[in-house]
């Protein structure tokens, strides 16, 4: 499947016929009024592109109205290759992604901020779903000293992450994140860090100063899964983009938990194309 479709969208006019079969698959919505199939098509470009007329409201909107891709000097196909190189389990860099698609480094990434931005805003959509079940909580510092941020992570076992910047460790900024994220009845696993002490919820403990990883007397009691999240993050930021900024930082956490909790879709790739797609004003369609 994968294979193919990237064959679909490196061929310029398939890949346009493939995005208006899936921007236009409840038929047509305007971006103006969101009224549903009350539009005509209105023109088409040499590029395949079409320009639609909204009988509703009297607007004028293309394929591209609304998007990340409008008025973009890139081609849309390029475009969807980018979002596919961006959906794959593992990262891709500005500068590699320049490289395959023989772009500018400078226009790729701004591609590539667009993108990661389009899956950091999904993720705090959807920051309002509280976690259940056992709960994995801890806490990392991300860039240098002068720039660090201190972020605590908490992490549903196969469910979702949610990811919260600290002021500070004090119990009052560990326990906002917890009773923000997680249902009463959850079970929670922390280190020994004293500011979990008061949590209210059945909540055990490691005591990694004693080189306890995995409770001595309960398998299950461990942290392994968010300090598993925590090397991935900081192997990515430190290996394929060679650190990042503190301005643009959270795009790429919360980018990266946005792709964590939805790693079971079927099809990423698609799903981020929904994501590029929808204009905020079009009330009618809701996302997959």
């Amino acid at each position: 499947m994968g294979a193919e479709l990237y064959r679909i969208i490196s061929t310029p006019k398939r890949a346009i016929r493939w995005y208006q079969k899936i921007r236009w698959r409840k038929g047509l919505c305007c971006p103006r009024c969101g009224v549903l199939r009350q539009s005509i098509r209105h023109q088409q470009f040499e590029n395949g592109l079409r320009k639609y007329f909204c009988k509703a409201c009297g607007h004028h909107y293309s394929d591209t109205t609304g998007t990340i891709f409008h008025n973009s000097k890139v081609p849309l196909w390029k475009w969807l290759l980018a979002i596919f190189e961006m959906s794959q389990p593992s990262s891709i860099s500005a500068m590699e992604l320049s490289k395959k698609l023989t772009l500018s480094y400078p226009t790729t990434l701004r591609m590539h901020q667009k993108i990661r931005l389009l899956l950091a805003n999904k993720y705090e959509d959807d920051e309002d779903k509280k976690l259940g079940g056992t709960i994995e909580a801890d806490e990392a510092w991300f860039g240098h000293k002068a720039e660090q941020d201190v972020v605590q992570g908490l992490v549903s076992r196969n469910g979702d992450l949610r990811l919260t910047p600290l002021a500070g460790l004090e119990e009052v900024d560990l326990q906002d994140g917890v009773s923000c994220y997680i249902k009463r009845g959850s079970l929670l696993f922390t280190d020994g860090r004293a500011g979990y002490g008061n949590v209210h919820l059945v909540h055990q403990t490691v005591n990694h100063s004693k080189g306890e990883y995995v409770s001595f007397t309960d398998r299950n009691v461990h942290t392994n899964t968010i300090e598993q999240i925590w090397g991935m993050m900081k192997g990515i930021l430190r290996t394929v983009h060679h650190g990042v900024t503190k301005k643009w930082r959270y795009s790429y956490l919360y980018s990266f938990a946005c792709k964590y909790n939805y790693r079971y879709l079927p099809n990423l790739f698609t799903f981020m194309v929904d994501l590029s797609t929808q204009p905020k004003l079009c009330p009618t369609i809701a996302l997959q």
